[in-house]
């Protein structure tokens, strides 16, 4: 397990899917991939709306091969 601490400021974008949530960061080679659960989402909600970051929230959405973003 690795630990990575990352400011806020740092955070660039939050992508929801049905199948996994990732988070994408300014000024980092690393990303956070994990498997998509309602617990999980909800966490990341919270936690992005405490921060005031719910801007950076997209959910993804793939349907007849097209995907869409909203």
């Amino acid at each position: 397990k690795r630990t990575l601490f990352v400011a806020w400021k740092d955070f660039s974008q939050c992508f929801i899917a049905e199948d996994f949530i990732a988070i994408k960061f300014e000024s980092s080679k690393y990303r956070f991939v994990t498997k998509y659960s309602e617990e999980k989402e909800a966490q990341i909600l919270e936690a992005f709306k405490e921060a005031g970051k719910t801007d950076l929230i997209k959910y993804l959405k793939v349907e007849d091969g097209k995907m869409s973003l909203r």
